[in-house]
């Protein structure tokens, strides 16, 4: 990892601030997703452009711009056209950029969190660099960057080389660099150089209040959090190793080392609040706006997975904490009286059996309780 900061160029007022916003850019396949998550361990917020381009193509306006300019074509029909076509890209980014600078200020405005991440590919070239005080580069070799985008988006060796000829060289974003962080090899190795890119930056003047102020309020939830490489990471290893068995629900797929590494370090876990060391976990999928239980485990017998009841209050107060829009949690099927009654108070919905998610969680036994906690296409009003 390579790194250029001086704690000096942050001016007289760095004390005075009220946020801190890390940069994090970097080229397709590098791995930021996997890096903004690992800040999330530490209680960073984190906003990915990914989604809020997503949620951008969801707008009535954005989607009358790109019919004027593009004719009524579908998302995979528009993909073709513009990696094929650098002008008409152009004027795709033109229609699509200004509204997702937009989203993620609105976002910064709002964020309850002092201390947030902005992942970005084209962060340098965007109004968002301005707001940012630290710009961190996540880096990796061609190979890597083959087998990830092949193994999670199925792309080809020359459709991959084509989307990178639409980005700015990695070059280029590495001269711009306060952090360079090299992955192109283990979790271990990012989560090693994250931490010290953390720890550089949570000691200068500007972020050491707000990092004060961040370990304040994710207090609660501390205990709770495994994260990468923790004691609790260790002793889940330890008893997989031994030949504890451990199952994902809702397919019952036996779990490996490797599966626990990935969601902790790719995801958020966590340990039930009652009882962290009961062996039961659940894995979260989370998004800018949405945080999503994509899989419980427990090391023994799954069918002994229950939720204590303050489990949906508790995931609430975290998802507020990190402005998650929703929430999407399975429940043991039928709910037990006290879990039913804090489920109401909360006014949490279950998903209606149609949806592939909640029809996947029911043949294993599981409801799926959905809350929206806010509207995110407020993000993008004007």
């Amino acid at each position: 990892m390579r790194e250029r900061y001086n704690d000096n160029e942050m001016g007289d007022q760095a004390a005075n601030k009220q946020q801190f916003v890390i940069g994090l850019t970097g080229n397709i396949g590098s791995g930021k997703s996997t890096i903004l998550n690992m800040l999330r361990h530490v209680g960073v917020y984190g906003i990915d452009a990914d989604d809020l381009t997503k949620r951008a193509y969801d707008q009535q306006h954005i989607v009358d711009a790109v019919r004027d300019r593009f004719g009524d074509i579908n998302r995979q029909e528009l993909a073709k056209i513009v990696f094929n076509d650098k002008a008409a890209l152009k004027d795709l980014e033109a229609i699509i950029h200004p509204a997702v600078t937009h989203a993620a200020k609105t976002l910064l405005e709002n964020a309850t969190l002092p201390i947030i991440a902005i992942e970005a590919i084209k962060l340098l070239e965007s109004d968002l660099v301005d707001v940012c005080d630290s710009i961190w580069v996540v880096d990796a070799n061609q190979q890597a960057i083959l087998q990830r985008l092949q193994k999670s988006r199925g792309l080809q060796p020359d459709q991959i080389q084509q989307r990178l000829s639409n980005q700015s060289s990695i070059e280029e974003k590495r001269r711009k660099a306060d952090f360079i962080i090299e992955n192109s090899t283990s979790h271990h190795a990012a989560w090693h150089q994250v931490q010290h890119a953390w720890q550089t930056i949570k000691a200068t003047t500007a972020c050491k209040p707000l990092a004060e102020k961040t370990a304040r309020l994710t207090a609660p939830f501390s205990h709770q959090i495994v994260t990468p490489f923790s004691e609790t990471h260790e002793r889940i290893n330890n008893q997989l190793s031994r030949g504890i068995s451990c199952h994902y629900l809702p397919n019952h797929e036996p779990v490996d080392q490797e599966n626990i590494e990935s969601a902790i370090c790719e995801g958020i876990v966590f340990s039930t609040i009652e009882a962290p060391d009961a062996g039961l976990f659940t894995s979260w999928k989370p998004s800018t706006f949405n945080l999503r239980i994509s899989v419980i485990y427990k090391l023994g017998d799954p069918a002994t997975a229950q939720f204590p009841a303050s489990f949906p209050t508790e995931i609430e107060s975290f998802a507020r904490l990190h402005r998650f829009a929703s929430l999407h949690i399975p429940m043991p099927l039928p709910l037990i009286s006290h879990i039913q009654a804090t489920i109401s108070d909360k006014q949490y919905t279950l998903l209606p059996e149609r949806e592939a998610l909640a029809a996947e969680w029911l043949k294993a036994g599981y409801n799926v309780l959905y809350k929206q906690l806010w509207n995110a296409d407020q993000c993008f009003k004007h």
